[in-house]
């Protein structure tokens, strides 16, 4: 694609390089920032069927997409004649608390007329109050990698990170003509839309695949290997049957240690051992390609041993996205509040075993029903530790029935491992193709698009 005629640069700490046609500002000079919801009780939220219920806009739901999705909304109490900023058709919502920096200031935007609809109190809005602003192209421009790395840097803390509203409002904003925006938002709706419906696809398969491998899993867990075994009831209501020599115990009783990780903050480094949050923990395996790291002096000082996982010490997500686990398996890494660690009496019951145990849809369930919270849920360790598995005493049929699971499921992980593989890929070109054009990098001006 071709480019503009020439170019100009900012000054700052990453360099941005756009059209000489084009000028700056920043965020503060073309809107207004407002708050989400203030004064709300856990109660106030979800209480279906209460006469003063009206919508809000979850930080899921600004999280999860590049325009708000209306069929996405939550309820909250609203008291008659009580004060809450509600939004509007073309506002733009940021994330101000992330788990992780790549996702902090993170932007959506609302393209639907809605009325008496309120933002959730972990989002900021934002009211474009200039004419010569597309709201639609902000948003692409605030969501591309330029902009993303310049916010992510303001961010602090390392539980959550949270991001400053005077950074916010501080962000570089590039403007072309206002023609020109019009027209970069509409190329970026139709080639976005193209990816998104490619993503969509592999999305269903990857379900489809983890169906199929739940399936597997929650079969072996529960009833065995031999399907003539005698079953009995296991008084577990969510549980059902299982094979009448099984034994259950409460996970304090078959683990030697249950606790979460480190709440104070940590250096970061581009070497030194890896600071496992929960956005680390997938559904099996640690992604420690995007995992931070921290200095060796700090880990080996500031660290108490509760947040230094041993090697086959199951790791779970106990706060955001609640019950993922994999094993921990290597040495040199440390665990924040967001992760729970559970370590395994290894005399009576593989860890191995119990993690895929975890990851059946019994033990998921129980574990989100028995999650506190109202916007943001939690797994308390209490109730963890109080949670039933039923599980074989033989260790020579724990053996068996571990391997029976990993082969199983070995063909199903390899195809799951190729298609993210892909949506990632895809999910960088979408990335990538943003940044290019709200930058000015390629010239859209006379792309044709169809209606």
């Amino acid at each position: 694609m071709k480019r503009y005629p020439s170019y100009q640069s900012t000054n700052g700490i990453i360099e941005v390089e756009f059209p000489e046609s084009w000028q700056k500002s920043r965020l503060r000079f073309i809107g207004n920032l407002y708050g989400g919801l203030t004064g709300k009780a856990g109660n106030d939220f979800n209480d279906l069927g209460h006469p003063n219920n009206r919508s809000f806009i979850p930080f899921t739901n600004v999280f999860k997409n590049t325009y708000i999705n209306t069929d996405d909304l939550q309820f909250v109490k609203i008291q008659e004649g009580e004060r809450q900023n509600e939004v509007r058709k073309g506002d733009l919502f940021f994330l101000m608390s992330s788990e992780g920096r790549e996702d902090l200031g993170k932007c959506s935007l609302l393209n639907d007329d809605l009325n008496s609809v309120y933002l959730n109190s972990f989002c900021k809005g934002f009211r474009v109050s200039r004419d010569d602003f597309d709201p639609k192209y902000l948003n692409y421009l605030l969501f591309g990698d330029i902009h993303r790395n310049l916010i992510s840097i303001e961010g602090r803390g390392f539980t959550r990170i949270n991001l400053r509203q005077e950074s916010l409002l501080n962000a570089l904003i590039l403007k072309p003509s206002i023609e020109e925006q019009t027209q970069i938002a509409r190329y970026l709706d139709y080639k976005t839309a193209k990816i998104d419906a490619l993503i969509e696809k592999k999305q269903r398969l990857i379900d489809l695949l983890e169906e199929e491998r739940t399936a597997i899993i929650n079969q072996a867990v529960t009833k065995g290997l031999n399907p003539n075994v005698p079953m009995k009831d296991s008084g577990i209501e969510w549980l059902g049957e299982i094979p009448e020599h099984w034994e259950i115990m409460r996970i304090s009783l078959i683990s030697n240690y249950l606790s979460y990780g480190f709440t104070n903050p940590m250096p970061t480094t581009s070497q030194g051992p890896y600071m496992l949050t929960a956005n680390d923990i997938k559904d099996g395996f640690i992604d420690y390609e995007n995992a931070r790291r921290t200095e060796q002096d700090a880990y080996d000082n500031l660290l108490t041993k509760k947040s230094k996982p041993f090697l086959k010490d199951i790791l779970i997500t106990k706060d955001g996205t609640l019950g993922r686990v994999a094993i921990c398996d290597r040495e040199d890494v440390c665990i924040n509040q967001s992760v729970a660690v559970i370590r395994v009496d290894p005399d009576k019951l593989i860890p191995d075993l119990l993690l895929h145990f975890l990851r059946a849809s019994y033990y998921q369930t129980k574990m989100e029903f028995d999650a506190g919270g109202t916007t943001i849920k939690h797994i308390y360790i209490t109730r963890l530790a109080k949670m039933k598995v039923a599980f074989p005493i033989e260790k020579k049929e724990q053996e068996r029935l571990l391997f029976a699971i990993e082969e199983r499921i070995k063909s199903h992980d390899k195809k799951l491992s190729a298609i993210r593989r892909e949506v990632e890929l895809l999910q960088e070109y979408r990335t990538a193709l943003i940044s290019e054009v709200v930058t000015g990098k390629v010239d859209v001006r006379d792309e044709v698009i169809p209606e």
